[in-house]
């Protein structure tokens, strides 16, 4: 359509210039030649007219598909084997060392506001209990019976 739009500029130019030729035609041949040169370059600019009013009907009507991607990088080079051996054994377990002691903090992070709220409930349960047991009265004391005596003993 953009380039329907250029030509048809062009050709609109070229019959301005064709009428322009043909006011200053002299002679006879040279107005019939001028005006079969007209004719016909209006003929053209007719049909690109119509062509463009065709295309612009289309255009106006059709569908965009837009489809979009990212593309998927290559995989990663496998790291290099490395032999089973004493180096490589006590780097795997230093690394399941902290991986574990990692985890027990974590656990203890996640664990550690339930635990003072249940030391503070502690704390003031055994306070309750302890000034429940100074303010309740004291039963009467019993005198303790004798102890038992043997008999037959001299």
């Amino acid at each position: 359509v953009v380039d329907l739009d250029a030509r048809l500029a062009t050709q609109r130019a070229s019959v301005d210039r064709m009428r322009a030729l043909l006011a200053k035609a002299n002679s006879v041949s040279e107005v019939a030649q001028v005006e079969s040169e007209l004719t016909r370059r209006e003929a053209d600019l007719e049909s690109m007219e119509s062509r463009r009013a065709t295309l612009g009907g289309q255009v106006a009507l059709s569908t965009v598909v837009l489809q979009l991607g990212r593309e998927i990088p290559p995989p990663a080079p496998k790291p290099a084997e490395q032999k089973a051996g004493f180096v490589t054994g006590l780097t795997g377990g230093w690394g399941a060392f902290g991986d574990m002691v990692n985890g027990l903090l974590v656990a203890l992070g996640a664990l550690l506001p339930f635990l003072v709220t249940l030391a503070v409930a502690g704390v003031v349960y055994l306070y309750i209990r302890r000034q429940r047991r100074k303010t309740r009265p004291k039963p009467p004391s019993t005198p303790a019976p004798p102890p038992p005596t043997v008999q037959g003993a001299p």
